[in-house]
């Protein structure tokens, strides 16, 4: 790994490749360009290190280590792995895991996490849970029975508590969070809630606005894009002109097969649009008249920041971060996971109410700016963290 002159080195955690463009890589890559300037920084993800410091990011490194936790304890070869990967990391002082959920990094067992290794070592860790997840999530898999996961989960609890308090600093992405992960797996620290955003704080280009509603994520039963088709397909009939799309790439549990076996099996099908992954998603805020993040679970939500930044006025679902996000009766509605009646109700009113999307959509970019939902504040936050634990 090359190194960093004079600044500070750093390490940026995850799991997963950077170039998966999922919620997690997208904001990895954005502190990496906001903190280069600042931080020598080594990115650790799974991929090979040609690729990742030959692309974009690869200008903005200072190195890179390929490394994928292939077991977990009390697995034997990941003892040993988890004692050579601070070893691997040179001359880096802090370490920053990122989580796509709770539970990552060697932390499901009340035995030393990778971070806890990293401690011992002498170096600073921060770690970021992108998602919460309930104990019983620890030990979860597809095809294992629910109770089995049920049975583990004190195990997963112990572990995430361990995790946490040998961690010198710990970050939700929204307030929802922080009380849940507070209440779940008390913590030595105050964690921090830093909230996550790629929005630049410039003025939101005035667009005209189409008959068009919008979802935007992968395709997911957890995303709800299913609960969103059958709440239009109700409401399809008595809004001629209305399409709906989504954007996204299939999650591959299913969702996407039943959304288009729905749209096969009903007269107003072909009004709605899976798009697939789309390169642009801006452009299609820019154009949609009314944005849904129907989501079941959801840490905080990107698109939904996006959208209603850029003056979509937005329904949303009373889950996790979204309710901080949108303002009731403000910048949106916000209504019941799971409940299509509700969200075919909170559809209805809007489409017919152009007054009031008008009057939503102006209050949108306000809104997100006064509460510092943006990049340059998310940025500004983990270099005063990063200074703070360095000193």
């Amino acid at each position: 790994m090359s190194s960093g002159g004079e600044k500070k080195a750093i390490a940026l955690c995850l799991e997963y490749p950077i170039a998966d463009r999922g919620g997690v890589s997208v904001l990895v890559q954005e502190l990496v360009a906001g903190l280069s300037e600042d931080f020598a920084i080594r990115l650790v993800s799974p991929e090979p290190s040609e690729g990742v410091l030959a692309s974009k990011i690869g200008a903005q490194l200072a190195g890179h280590l390929s490394f994928q936790l292939m077991s977990v304890p009390p697995s034997p070869s990941y003892f040993k792995q988890a004692r050579a990967f601070a070893e691997q990391l040179g001359d880096v002082r802090l370490v920053h895991f990122h989580c796509g959920g709770t539970f990552g990094w060697g932390n499901r067992c009340p035995a030393p996490s990778i971070p806890e290794y990293c401690s011992k070592a002498g170096l600073k860790t921060v770690w970021t849970n992108h998602l919460t997840d309930p104990p019983r999530r620890a030990f979860a898999s597809v095809g294992r029975a629910p109770w089995i996961s049920d049975l583990a989960a004190p195990i997963g609890k112990l572990g995430k508590i361990r995790q946490t308090r040998a961690t010198d600093a710990e970050i939700a992405v929204s307030e929802h969070d922080r009380d849940y992960l507070d209440s779940q797996y008390p913590a030595d620290q105050q964690r921090r809630r830093i909230y996550h955003s790629r929005l630049e704080e410039s003025p939101a280009p005035g667009t005209e606005r189409e008959p068009l509603i919008l979802a935007v994520g992968h395709v997911a039963y957890r995303k709800g894009q299913d609960v969103l088709v059958r709440a239009f397909l109700n409401i399809a009939g008595t809004a001629p002109g209305w399409t709906l799309e989504i954007a996204g790439h299939d999650g591959g549990d299913g969702c996407w097969q039943e959304i288009e076996s729905l749209c096969a099996n009903h007269p107003q099908g072909s009004r709605v649009k899976l798009l697939g992954a789309h390169p642009r998603p801006a452009e299609l805020m820019g154009r949609a008249s009314i944005f849904v993040q129907p989501s079941l679970e959801e840490a905080l939500g990107l698109a939904l920041q996006e959208a209603i930044f850029l003056g979509c006025p937005a329904i949303g679902s009373r889950v996790g971060g979204i309710p901080e996000v949108i303002d009731e009766g403000e910048t949106g509605l916000l209504i019941e996971p799971k409940n299509v009646a509700a969200l075919s109700a909170a559809l209805s009113r809007l489409l017919v109410d152009a007054a009031l999307r008008g009057q939503m959509g102006a209050r949108g970019r306000d809104a997100i700016l006064g509460k510092g939902m943006t990049r340059q504040r998310m940025i500004e936050a983990h270099r005063s963290l990063y200074l703070e634990l360095l000193a």
